[in-house]
């Protein structure tokens, strides 16, 4: 550890940054290493330039009656990817990868899974299971019982996303 200078601290954000993480998880894994460094005494390895910029972004808040705007507006199936986000809160990623295997009809509530065949991972990689309301179980049985998929289907396609785990 003695060896390590503020050239090779630099290195690693910068091989972060080449791996095409954001800014902001440049920043959190440079605190990580930091304070494993400072837990064993070694301070001052990094200038306070050094360190990513990023700003925090604050999320939209939509009103109700916003939602029942769009909502009107929706076909039925963007209809449920809207309900499916309120009523989750999954991220963006998570969304795209959930398959039909990944909701639990039964017990209401629709796990996040990693998919390593599109290179998919729970954020911090912990998979955990959402609890749904009745009614967005209810809809979604619904769009199953409608399109029949596979399991293995994506819930939430484009045209051109016709992807599944298992071929």
């Amino acid at each position: 550890m003695d060896e390590v200078t503020r050239k090779d601290i630099l290195k690693f954000t910068s091989d972060c940054f080449d791996q095409g993480l954001v800014p902001r998880t440049v920043y959190d894994r440079l605190v990580t290493v930091l304070q494993l460094f400072k837990r064993h005494g070694y301070k001052g390895l990094v200038e306070r330039s050094d360190w990513p910029n990023y700003v925090e972004t604050i999320r939209p808040i939509y009103q109700p009656e916003e939602i029942a705007a769009t909502l009107k507006h929706a076909d039925p199936d963007a209809a449920i990817l809207i309900k499916f986000c309120l009523a989750s809160g999954f991220r963006d990623r998570e969304i795209r990868y959930v398959t039909w295997r990944d909701v639990d009809f039964r017990n209401f509530v629709v796990r996040v899974t990693a998919k390593p065949i599109w290179k998919f991972k729970p954020k911090n990689y912990e998979e955990r299971a959402v609890p749904l309301p009745a009614a967005m179980i209810d809809q979604l049985e619904r769009s199953k019982t409608r399109r029949n998929p596979n399991l293995a289907e994506l819930l939430f396609q484009t045209p051109r996303e016709t992807r599944t785990v298992f071929t």
